[in-house]
């Protein structure tokens, strides 16, 4: 593996950020996440948007335009990568920070973040989000909120790779590995952390590190969300994701496939599909417990719906098989 040599900073430096954003159709969360930037004073940073759509993000960014914030424009079909490189481009300070348009910043948030990079522990560190405030009920968001308690708030000292929702780097290593160089269409986050561990840099996680963030509220959305991610799996660690995706394929085919199974299949095949169902409606149960103990609160409705939810990731499964397989379809974001 090539490797990067560390460079020392003090906390002084690195307090100093630039936030590089690509906002594609992103008017909902626009003005807010720009403005929650502004709410820090934080005047050692920077916030760099590359914004655009075929609606008013970008009209709406320019309009809060200031001494620490600045809007590019992105133009149709440059895609998230090119706008990503665009705002590195323009960026003044030594460490990056990354998030999403409809992320929220928060000044305490970041600076747990920064501390790793501060005292040499890494040249990247990453977080993780909880639900926007007005999300915090809907009990589809809570269960994925309870997902995210269980990985990330359970996981080790180091993370498998970023969430690039809450990220910090180090220019000159975001530069170095060249990840921002590659067209990537679907899966930046995780081209990224591929580039990283060739270089052998070690993604810190860091567990008081998170950010409010827009989660999918609905079921069509959760879906589309978990599908990609999948399928990114694939596209881009094929040879490691493989035999993972094909257990999951497995599971989601006994699953989904019960209703037919108890009408022409024997007893016992019936039977073996139902026990991995239940097996599986425990294991999320699990996360919600997880999720119950970190403070994230339960709904009844989040109780009795997740059937329904395991069920929908076995939906998400099988349809990025479809993906997986269809040559116009494997690298559609």
């Amino acid at each position: 593996m090539q490797e990067i040599e560390s460079i020392g900073r003090d906390f002084q430096t690195i307090h100093s950020f630039s936030a590089i954003v690509a906002a594609w159709n992103e008017s909902p969360f626009i003005e807010a996440h720009i403005r929650s930037f502004i709410d820090m004073n934080w005047l050692t940073s920077e916030l760099i948007v590359c914004a655009g759509g075929t609606d008013d993000t970008y009209e709406k960014a320019r309009r809060l335009t200031g001494p620490t914030v600045i809007v590019l424009l992105q133009q149709l079909g440059e895609g998230k990568q090119s706008a990503l490189r665009k705002c590195l481009q323009a960026a003044r300070y030594d460490v990056i920070y990354l998030t999403d348009a409809d992320c929220l910043f928060e000044r305490q948030a970041i600076e747990n973040l920064l501390r790793p990079l501060a005292v040499g522990e890494t040249a990247v560190a990453t977080g993780w989000t909880r639900p926007l405030p007005e999300q915090v009920g809907i009990p589809i968001v809570q269960y994925q909120w309870a997902r995210d308690c269980f990985t990330f708030g359970r996981g080790g000292f180091y993370a498998n790779g970023i969430l690039g929702r809450n990220a910090v780097i180090f220019k000159d290593v975001l530069i170095a590995v060249k990840a921002m160089d590659m067209d990537v269409k679907t899966g930046t986050d995780y081209v990224l952390s591929k580039h990283l561990a060739t270089f052998n840099e070690r993604i810190r996680l860091v567990k008081d590190s998170v950010i409010p963030s827009e989660y999918p509220p609905m079921s069509r959305q959760y879906v589309g969300m978990w599908r990609r991610w999948i399928k990114n799996l694939v596209v881009h660690d094929a040879r490691e994701q493989w035999s993972h995706v094909l257990r999951a394929t497995l599971l989601a085919s006994l699953i989904l496939g019960l209703p037919i199974e108890a009408w022409i299949a024997p007893r016992v095949l019936t039977a073996f599909s139902m026990f991995f169902f239940l097996i599986a409606v425990v294991k999320r149960y699990q996360y919600i417990g997880v999720g119950h103990k970190d403070g994230m609160p339960i709904s009844r409705w989040l109780l009795l719906l997740v059937p329904y939810f395991t069920i929908l990731d076995q939906v998400a499964v099988m349809m990025a098989i479809v993906d997986l397989v269809s040559p116009k379809r494997r690298y559609r974001w």
